[in-house]
């Protein structure tokens, strides 16, 4: 039985046409705008206690922000017998 047939549901090939949604825009690192200002901001406040925040540029334009939290040990290092 192909999809095509079947009533109310579109083939493999049917296009769709999804609402609206925002388009994200590419962040420049020579103009910093507000939005990319606010992503930062996010991104540092995502962190707990310890980690790190990783800008990637590609071309003069911000491509990836990666977010690390890092669990730090207590330091001791026991011996078992």
């Amino acid at each position: 039985m192909s999809l095509s047939n079947q009533p109310n549901k579109p083939s493999q090939t049917t296009a769709i046409n999804w609402p609206s949604a925002p388009i994200k825009l590419p962040y420049s690192s020579k103009r910093m705008s507000t939005r990319l200002m606010d992503e930062l901001s996010d991104a540092l406040k995502s962190i707990d206690s310890y980690g790190s925040v990783e800008i990637y540029v590609q071309n003069s334009m911000v491509t990836q922000i990666t977010t690390r939290n890092i669990k730090k040990t207590n330091g001791h290092h026991y011996q078992t017998a």
